[in-house]
């Protein structure tokens, strides 16, 4: 299951916080998970990691405003305003297996795309506001919406970023990778959830990896670009 932690950081940091996405059986054991991964990532002790709410994605979509039709793009609801959902661009690290990866995906485009609808509802609205005057404190409310709603929808997605950063990696690409971090090839298949014998295919360039545990394995070793 697919859960969100928000306001996670370290203590005395004047860093932002990040909201992490984290792979976990129950709440407990993304509570549990979460400062070893984030002290081994950000190179603190245990103890120096603090967050937040852990939600869910059941839970996540219990509480949004939106009806059950709306799907999984309830998951990066931020709160809500009125009925209107609302989604703010923030700084992300995904911490999941292949399959929740992938199902993450799906629903930030599906929120990216909602995000831009309401945004153009935004619009609607300023648009008649401005045909009254003494609106000043509706149209700077809507303005913030609006402005929030384009940001997150033209967000690049920060589990791709840059397509062309993630492109499909060579055979060389990857046992450097791999090197440069001094794992083995055991080591590493257990990172992006496969055997020994399909990493070294990819090593020896029988098969190419695909660009999505291309870029679970770029998370989780903490790099940006190759």
């Amino acid at each position: 299951m697919i859960y969100r932690a928000d306001d996670c950081g370290v203590f005395g940091s004047h860093d932002d916080s990040v909201v992490v996405w984290i792979s976990a059986s129950s709440t407990a054991e993304a509570r549990a998970k979460l400062p070893k991964l984030l002290s081994v990532g950000w190179g603190v002790d245990e103890d120096q990691i603090c967050f937040g709410n852990v939600l869910g994605e059941l839970e996540l979509e219990h509480r949004s405003v939106q009806p059950n039709a709306a799907g999984d793009r309830r998951w990066h609801e931020s709160g809500a305003r009125g009925d209107w959902p609302m989604y703010h661009r923030s700084s992300e690290l995904v911490l999941l297996r292949h399959r929740d990866l992938c199902r993450l995906y799906d629903a930030k485009a599906a929120a990216q795309m909602h995000s831009r609808e309401l945004a153009a509802a935004c619009v609607r609205e300023l648009d008649a506001l401005s045909q009254t005057p003494g609106n000043d404190q509706r149209t700077r409310e809507w303005r913030y919406d609006l402005i929030s709603y384009e940001n997150f929808a033209g967000q690049p997605s920060s589990y791709a970023r840059e397509r062309n950063a993630f492109a499909v990696p060579s055979a060389s690409d990857v046992r450097r990778l791999r090197e440069r971090h001094q794992l083995t090839q055991a080591g590493a298949a257990d990172l992006v959830h496969v055997t020994v014998n399909a990493w070294q295919k990819w090593e020896q360039g029988v098969r190419k990896m695909d660009r999505r545990t291309w870029e679970l394995l770029l998370y989780k070793l903490r790099e940006e670009y190759l």
